[in-house]
């Protein structure tokens, strides 16, 4: 499929180009990229997209095979969500097979992992290990006669020191690993989603829930990003001070807010006015520095509920709007998902994050080696969120004598969602390249951090092999 795209593009080019540009100059040409735009491709890019719970409460929960999950658009991150007590059966035993077996089958075919660790799971009596309520932590037993669960007392010194003492070798193991896109504090209540509901509904008071984020800000890595729960916030006896301490430590930390009830039966009814999202206002100025993400209902129990698709297929999709998210992810068979959503999948691959389009170049038509030229480029972001990583702008100038990269930083982080903006970029020419006719292309790549190519809105005739787009041609002399 590639070699035919990539004839079809030799053959093409010169077509498309000689409509598009227009010389106005004897020394500047204008592309037009307009025509070329696609927003129907599916574009695979780096920190956003679709996430799927691939181990979720117990270890038998949905999966699937490397070939499902890469068919589903826009899905490049697995979510592991289990209990500490699989992790530390006990004391300083650790068994990380669980992370490993993840790893070690779907990095290497691209994807990324994000973590949570639980303390307490309604399927499991002890999430937090029995050797630590052995060990003098203090807690106690709720829930129905036939199904009790023991909750840890989440502010216990002896709970806190051996919960600090696992997640120190967690982050040592794991807290530099590149393909580690995030981990959520999940250490505080019900499956780790800052809550204590069923059974006993106690809140904590802030100076516990400080202490759980302050052990992650200790052991992981500060470019790595940390999602808080919203439901730390709306349970906490004083919200607006929880609020504004991590609103806080964000100007410091890659710290974000999540929403996990999105399509909870009960939201459903209570929240129809905000689509699902209980606090909006975690997420109306956030995400104009972080990230944002939002998780669905458990697929099964949104059908089963008949919630699917009215009400809950449009109160997604304003949802996602509404809070501006980066990620999107849900409980369930990713094949089935997919097979059910196939439009919703791509629609919502694009539209989450930052999604960008060139519609137009302006670029010299000769050039001198050895100087500067100057190239300016129109962008639109058509998603709903920035992209909160530098990327690079990368031109390639090859031709009669070889082939030449220049970078710049793109300057891509203020390009706000559903504006145009016009960005002018100075590169210089090496003073040995040879006289001739050369063709420029370009592309913006996560050099920092993925090492991924930032795919953009356009014909994929325009692409070459190596995921560059091409503009124009130029005469150096």
């Amino acid at each position: 499929m590639n070699y035919i795209r990539n004839i079809l593009s030799v053959l093409l080019l010169p077509f498309l180009l000689g409509f598009a540009t227009i010389q106005d100059s004897n020394r500047t040409q204008h592309v037009d990229l307009t025509p070329y735009v696609d927003t129907t491709r599916v574009l695979e890019n780096p920190h956003k997209g679709w996430y799927q719970h691939y181990i979720d409460d117990k270890l038998g929960r949905y999966h699937g095979s490397v070939e499902e999950l890469y068919n589903f658009p826009g899905m490049r991150v697995l979510f592991i969500r289990l209990s500490w007590s699989h992790f530390e059966p006990l004391e300083d035993q650790y068994d990380w097979c669980y992370i490993d077996y993840v790893a070690n089958t779907f990095v290497p075919e691209g994807y990324r992992i994000g973590v949570a660790v639980t303390c307490k799971e309604t399927r499991e009596v002890f999430g937090t290990p029995r050797w630590v309520m052995e060990a003098g932590a203090k807690g106690e037993f709720v829930g129905e006669s036939d199904r009790k669960i023991w909750e840890p007392d989440f502010g216990d010194p002896v709970f806190l020191e051996k919960l600090n003492d696992f997640h120190k070798d967690f982050a040592e193991r794991y807290g530099d690993k590149d393909w580690l896109e995030f981990v959520q504090i999940a250490s505080y209540g019900t499956w780790g989603e800052g809550h204590n509901w069923p059974y006993s509904k106690k809140n904590w008071p802030n100076e516990t829930l400080k202490k759980h984020v302050q052990m992650y800000l200790d052991h992981y890595p500060g470019d790595l990003d940390i999602c808080v729960n919203d439901d730390m916030y709306f349970t906490s006896p004083d919200s607006q001070e929880f609020k504004e301490y991590i609103e806080k430590l964000m100007k410091e930390r890659k710290l974000f807010w999540t929403d996990h009830s999105i399509l909870v039966n009960g939201y459903i009814q209570k929240y129809p006015d905000t689509w699902c999202l209980r606090s909006p206002e975690l997420f109306r100025d956030s995400w104009k520095k972080r990230p944002t993400q939002i998780e669905f209902e458990h697929y099964h129990a949104v059908k089963r509920h008949n919630n699917w698709p009215d009400p809950g297929l449009p109160m997604v999709k304003k949802a996602i709007r509404e809070a501006h998210a980066t990620w999107i992810g849900f409980h369930g068979d990713a094949a089935t998902w997919q097979r059910d959503n196939p439009e919703l999948a791509c629609e919502l691959a694009n539209q989450c994050g930052y999604w960008y389009i060139l519609e137009a170049a302006e670029l010299p038509k000769v050039a001198e080696a050895g100087k500067s030229f100057e190239c300016n480029l129109k962008w639109k972001n058509n998603g709903i969120a920035l992209a909160y990583h530098p990327y690079e702008l990368i031109m390639k100038i090859s031709g009669d004598g070889g082939e030449i990269l220049l970078k710049q930083d793109a300057r891509n982080q203020n390009w706000m969602p559903g504006v145009t903006v016009e960005e002018s970029y100075d590169f210089k020419l090496p003073p040995d390249l040879e006289n001739g006719k050369y063709e420029m292309k370009i592309k913006l790549c996560d050099e920092q951090d993925t090492g991924w190519d930032i795919d953009l809105a356009l014909n994929e005739n325009l692409k070459d092999a190596e995921g560059f787009f091409s503009l124009a041609e130029v005469i150096i002399q």
